[in-house]
């Protein structure tokens, strides 16, 4: 990966592991979307801060996937929203900026 900071990592990790679950939903694989969504919920709980820092709310998440885990898997099921939280380090880069891209509420000239 491309961070040393193991709750980054983590947080990233637990991310792509829950989009992995939706490539399984809307393929109709309801085991596969379980076994990744385990290993989100997993990720995401050992994530720590990086949630702050990167403004996304793992709370939500992780309460979210805990919802769908305690039901059967139905593949037509939504995918998970990521939500984000105010105050995080969004919009900034450890090389300096944003460097030309906007936020997702902005449109891109």
């Amino acid at each position: 990966m491309g961070t040393l900071e193991l709750p980054e990592r983590e947080l990233i990790q637990g991310l792509i592991k829950l989009a992995a679950a939706f490539v399984h939903a809307a393929r109709g694989n309801p085991a596969g979307v379980a076994k990744n969504l385990r290993g989100a919920r997993e990720r995401l709980a050992n994530a720590g801060e990086a949630g702050v820092r990167m403004a996304v709310d793992v709370t939500a998440l992780l309460a979210a996937v805990d919802d769908r885990l305690a039901a059967p898997i139905d593949v037509a099921d939504p995918p998970i929203p990521i939500r984000r939280n105010e105050g995080g380090e969004r919009g900034t880069s450890r090389g300096g900026g944003s460097q030309g891209r906007g936020s997702r509420d902005e449109p891109q000239s």
